[in-house]
């Protein structure tokens, strides 16, 4: 686990990550797993989406839609 990644991120859906892998909470008592290809595109889509509370990511905009609270991800 990187605690950088613990520190930075703003999304209540993130579990974990490891060098090219991203891990979140999913529906019902499941996780999900985003792979990347390099340690600088996950670098990139962290920077992107897990660092904000605003996003495109479709693993949170899935998630609160869940939980049904308004998608923020929509919002800019």
């Amino acid at each position: 686990m990187n605690k950088t990644s613990d520190a930075k991120t703003k999304c209540p859906f993130f579990i974990r990550d490891s060098a090219t892998k991203i891990t979140c909470e999913g529906p019902g008592k499941t996780e999900l797993a985003i792979g990347f290809k390099s340690k600088v595109r996950k670098r990139t889509y962290q920077k992107q989406n897990c660092y904000k509370y605003k996003c495109k990511c479709e693993i949170k905009r899935m998630m609160e839609e869940k939980y049904d609270n308004r998608p923020e991800c929509d919002n800019g």
